[in-house]
């Protein structure tokens, strides 16, 4: 196979640059050299050194050969973005956070176990107790043999590691009675309590105290730099942390320390369950958050985000190739943001240079996000080797950082593609169409936002205190654009209004813009992009072409002239030149 596939490719490889760097005539002397060529609409015989000479100064072509070459680097550059995005996801991720999920919040041999099934803040000691212990701290094996010391490390799925300790977060307000059972206030970042105390919150304590386990449940202290968004509120990173040992038991019997000295109480206003797993089979850190938010007004709200990614990214060849599209995807970006510093005055004058500008600055933060996170991901795990704590919280932020500036890019580089409709004559009428639209689609803009909000704001005061969906002004218009979830009579009134009504007069304006567009006359810009690309592909299609150019052979018939009288034209010019050649 070897002496096969290598010589073959050594062919390949050969015959691709023979095409490419092929030329008319290499073996001649360009200086005696004549070729037929159509100069100021005459065809005539001319030196071939003047002929590329012409060409090389001919503004079309140089135009041309730079407007190839943003195309060509744009495509590549596409390609490696979609390299370095898709060769970091994989389909698998959703599959285990959506099993791991199940795991935590269901308890499917005992449903009234489940997370589901909490409506106060006592039902969450016992969803603590049969449903999520049992699944992070597994005692036995799926057959009812007892696990090893090493196996116990792994959740009851058998695969997931546990890294560092598992963490139990509350949030608190600061109480006004202290001997009532009332609800004190709402939590905000105003009210939010982060006094230290004794345990059973009975006497406070200067934070400067320093105690382990049950004790340091008491004492608050800040978790992450990133808060928690829940369904009722947000929450912040701070908190009272309770560290729960890597034993079932252990961990059992501090839960229920805690329970009897009310670590949870009326004034918790949420619970926060973290743990960092590690899964080595497929390569995958997961940060586990499950939120159980306490309301003021009673009941529950419950909500888990689990996010997982691969923080080893360049392992076997894959990763090499992942490599190599990231290394390769920043030096386009800085070749390009050089070229757009440059002309940096010249780049507001035209949107879609204002577009390659932020593309540009937006994989440069990108790249930024992707250094914090090997740098927190080293520290995270460090952390959570050595002493048992820390989380991914921070590497899990840089993470969602990193491929949100790569999908922002992607999005801006497959935008810019549009800018190539002018090359094209079918299709030049639509870049027309938009500018010749623009102020009338100003004015409609108003329209459609006054009509927007006004079914936006009936729709929050009517149906925000029955349905969920309308909870909020902004609530209110997210659900807007879901018409499934409308009532029958404001999905009718609200879709008939925007369908029939607005969506009619911008389609109408649309068409008055297209009818301009296409029976005005091409501009001189538009005409000059049309000579650009013939110029391309004519450029490209005689780089595989069999023969020679026709202005370089001769012609058995040219345009304009007959047969006979060309062949005789062409008889006199070549004695004329070799008498000329001889008395010099």
């Amino acid at each position: 196979t070897v002496l096969l596939l290598q010589p073959l490719k050594v062919l390949a490889v050969g015959l691709v640059l023979a095409l490419l760097m092929r030329k008319d005539y290499d073996s001649m002397d360009a200086h005696s050299v004549r070729v037929r060529e159509i100069h100021d609409g005459r065809e005539k015989f001319m030196l071939l050194q003047d002929v590329l000479a012409s060409q090389s100064n001919d503004a079309l072509r140089k135009k041309a050969k730079s407007t190839a070459i943003s195309i060509g680097l744009n495509l590549a550059y596409l390609f490696l973005l979609y390299c370095v995005c898709y060769g970091s996801m994989d389909p698998v991720v959703f599959h285990l956070n959506n099993g791991l999920k199940m795991r935590l919040t269901v308890n499917q041999p005992s449903p009234q176990f489940s997370l589901d099934k909490v409506q106060k803040w006592e039902d969450i000691h016992t969803w603590l107790n049969h449903t999520v212990l049992p699944n992070l701290y597994p005692t036995v094996a799926a057959n009812g043999q007892p696990l090893s010391e090493a196996e116990q490390k792994f959740i009851s799925d058998g695969v997931g590691f546990r890294l560092g300790r598992v963490k139990l977060r509350q949030l608190r307000v600061r109480p006004v009675w202290r001997d009532s059972l009332a609800v004190s206030a709402e939590y905000s970042a105003s009210t939010e309590d982060r006094s230290c105390y004794g345990i059973g919150w009975r006497t406070q304590l200067p934070c400067n105290h320093t105690g382990s386990g049950l004790d340091a449940a008491f004492h608050a202290r800040t978790v992450t730099p990133w808060p928690t968004w829940g369904t009722y509120n947000s929450y912040s990173g701070r908190g009272y942390v309770l560290d729960l040992p890597n034993n079932f038991s252990k961990a059992l019997s501090l839960l229920q320390e805690a329970t009897h000295c009310h670590w949870i109480d009326n004034y918790t206003r949420a619970v926060l369950l973290e743990c960092s797993l590690f899964y080595p089979d497929t390569n995958f850190f997961t940060s586990v958050s499950i939120l159980t938010e306490l309301p003021p007004f009673g009941g529950a709200l419950s909500s888990a985000s689990l996010r997982s990614t691969s923080l080893y990214r360049y392992i076997g060849a894959s990763g090499a190739l992942r490599l190599c599209a990231e290394l390769l995807a920043a030096a386009i970006t800085l070749v390009l943001l050089a070229a757009a510093t440059a002309g940096f005055s010249k780049h507001f004058s035209n949107p879609w240079n204002v577009s390659h500008l932020l593309t540009n600055l937006t994989m440069i933060a990108g790249l930024v996000f992707l250094l914090l996170r090997s740098f927190a991901t080293v520290a995270a795990l460090e952390s959570m080797q050595n002493s048992n704590s820390g989380n991914l919280e921070t590497v899990m932020f840089f993470d969602e950082s990193f491929y949100y500036c790569l999908g922002i890019a992607m999005f801006l580089v497959q935008i810019g593609f549009l800018n190539l409709v002018r090359y094209s004559r079918s299709l030049a009428h639509l870049s027309g169409t938009l500018r010749n639209s623009l102020s009338e689609l100003r004015s409609f803009f108003w329209v459609f936002l006054v009509i927007f909000l006004a079914f936006a704001f009936i729709a929050n005061l009517v149906l925000g205190p029955v349905d969920g969906e309308y909870r909020s002004l902004m609530q209110t218009m997210i659900t807007q654009l879901s018409p499934q979830r409308l009532y029958k009579i404001l999905f009718f009134s609200y879709t008939f209004t925007i369908v029939f009504i607005v969506l009619n007069i911008f389609v109408v304006l649309l068409n008055e813009s297209y009818a301009d567009a296409t029976n005005s006359s091409d501009d001189e810009q538009q005409q000059k992009a049309f000579q650009v690309v013939d110029t391309v592909l004519q450029s490209f299609k005689s780089v595989f072409r069999s023969e020679r150019r026709a202005q370089y052979i001769d012609s058995d018939n040219p345009n304009g002239l007959d047969g006979r009288a060309a062949s005789l034209m062409e008889r006199i010019e070549e004695l004329q030149w070799h008498v000329g050649s001889r008395l010099r």
